[in-house]
């Protein structure tokens, strides 16, 4: 139960058209969304290339989300042919090797059956359009359908780190309404492969209509919005507990954020929803609305709790906060019932202190700018080490800056071809529902 504290496969598509004949160009992203080349349309998938992302749409309306991913699947392979290439890539360099892959495979095949069975028909679409179909060969520059839910499970499966969080709200916010900043800090290799493949991408499917700020063929989420203006990120918590081998019954707490923003209408609703189920890996939930922020700390270890933390939360021994109308995050948590993987980290201690201290400075009220500046933040001429205290680290991948109740969205994106060389360039992309 939810406590809220206060002071409180090779697989062939079966398809007679040829893809050349389904690929319908489109004009290109325009102003807000940073130029970029004409876009795609395939049966229920369009994409467009704005130059820093690739803008998605979805559309379940009168079909299956096999189909959708098969559309889907077709369509990225149309506008970048590279794809495979590139997450293979992503997988060569991340893992090391085929024997790395094999081992963590199991790792997969156990919580796969978990997933949402549409969620695992839209990745079983993807792989369908694509060229690995079920030969499991990092550096081969394809991907198989195995490759492909490596991929999707990563969080669950491998564990990225680092990422962190702000928000402010009413007196705080210069608005009085929410303004949340999330910093995405991801693996990626030398040649960025990911980078390459950042997109955001609208699910419209009625009701559980959604977006998701990620990657290419990635179809869980890192970052969301749904239509009611509440927005998620998950950032990673590690409680160093053994990882259950193999994780029969657990489930993938990416994927379960999307489901959670595609059926509850709330906050609070998000959040309850994230407690349901069992995960691999320890980790927080920063959720916003037009109203409020709340981290939502999920802690699954023996004896602790998953609770919500407020803005006047009692923190743990030796942790400061005293900024009213604000919450904050890093990779740890900080409700004093729950295991301490904060204090003895130097990448928490470090950044949390850097956020406070930059909070604070913006004075009794913080606007749009002021907010991207505490999650921008960094020391160095260009941004550096999570370990001296920069937020936006040189392992970060975006900054987003989300306004709940105008559905504002802004993104830094990473650079395609190298790190980044100084502040973070913004992009607007508009959010409809």
């Amino acid at each position: 139960m939810l406590s809220r504290t206060r002071r409180t496969p090779r697989l062939a598509l079966a398809a007679t058209i040829v893809l050349t004949a389904l690929a319908v160009v489109l004009p290109g992203c325009g102003g807000s969304g940073g130029g970029g080349n004409p876009g795609v349309v395939v049966g229920h998938a369009r994409i467009t290339n704005c130059g820093a992302y690739y803008n998605v749409t979805l559309d379940f309306t009168g079909t299956t989300p096999r189909q959708v991913g098969a559309d889907y699947g077709q369509a990225i392979k149309a506008i970048k042919p590279d794809f495979e290439a590139q997450l293979d890539t992503f997988l060569a360099d991340m893992l090391g090797g085929d024997a790395m892959f094999a081992a963590l495979l199991h790792r997969v095949d156990a919580i796969k059956p978990q997933l949402d069975a549409s969620y695992r028909e839209e990745i079983e679409g993807i792989a369908s359009s694509l060229s690995g179909g079920s030969t499991d060969k990092l550096g081969d520059g394809q991907l198989s359908l195995n490759e492909l839910y490596m991929v999707n499970l990563n969080t669950d499966a491998l564990r990225p780190t680092q990422c962190s969080f702000t928000s402010v709200w009413g007196q705080r916010s210069a608005t009085r309404r929410t303004i949340s900043a999330r910093v995405l800090d991801w693996p990626d290799g030398p040649t960025f492969p990911m980078a390459k493949c950042q997109a955001v991408v609208h699910y419209v499917n009625g009701a559980k209509s959604v977006y998701t700020i990620g990657y290419l063929g990635y179809q869980g989420m890192l970052t969301g919005i749904n239509s009611q203006g509440v927005f998620g990120a998950v950032l990673d918590s590690p409680s160093w507990a053994p990882f259950p081998d193999p994780p029969t019954g657990y489930y993938s707490y990416s994927f379960d954020l999307r489901h959670a923003l595609e059926n509850q209408q709330t906050l609070d609703g998000v959040a309850s929803a994230m407690t349901a189920h069992p995960y691999t890996f320890c980790h927080n939930i920063a959720l916003s609305d037009p109203s409020i922020s709340r981290i939502l700390e999920n802690d699954q270890t023996p004896g602790h709790r998953r609770a919500l933390r407020s803005d006047t939360s009692a923190l743990r021994s030796g942790v400061t906060w005293g900024i009213s109308n604000a919450v904050a995050s890093v990779n740890s948590f900080l409700l004093p019932e729950n295991v301490d993987n904060h204090s003895q980290d130097v990448h928490n201690v470090a950044r949390w202190e850097s956020i406070v201290t930059q909070l604070k400075s913006k004075g009794i009220t913080v606007d749009r700018q002021e907010l991207t500046a505490v999650e921008g933040y960094y020391k160095g001429s260009i941004p550096g080490k999570a370990t001296q205290g920069d937020v936006f680290s040189v392992a970060s991948q975006m900054l987003v800056i989300f306004q709940p109740s105008t559905k504002g969205l802004d993104i830094a994106f990473h650079p395609h071809d190298g790190d980044w060389a100084g502040p973070p360039t913004f992009t607007s992309v508009p959010v409809t529902f």
